[in-house]
């Protein structure tokens, strides 16, 4: 996935991040989505849905500001004990 990805406001868009587990390895839990900003209203981009795919993890973001970028992050904890972070920039088109 490229780091600068793009969707209009009233567009749904799933997006998917692969996890580079060692041999033997699993993921933890529940990885864990978030975006920055996270606006007061409920205008901003917000998290719709997620799904764990074991090695990849795939989540449908909803809304968002014409115009605004955001940082869109996962985080997951390993069987191994580490704390893996992907994440990428979103730009809402009008």
């Amino acid at each position: 996935m490229s780091s600068f990805v793009t969707k209009t406001a009233a567009e749904m868009r799933r997006f998917v991040v692969d996890w580079p587990l060692e041999p033997g390895e699993t993921l933890e839990g529940a990885p864990g989505w978030f975006v920055i900003p996270q606006e007061l209203d409920t205008q901003g981009v917000r998290v719709a849905a997620v799904r764990d795919l074991g090695a990849r993890s795939e989540v449908t973001l909803a809304g968002g500001l014409a115009g605004r970028l955001y940082h869109v992050a996962c985080r997951a904890r390993t069987s191994a004990a580490r704390v893996l972070t992907r994440g990428f920039l979103l730009r809402v088109e009008a």
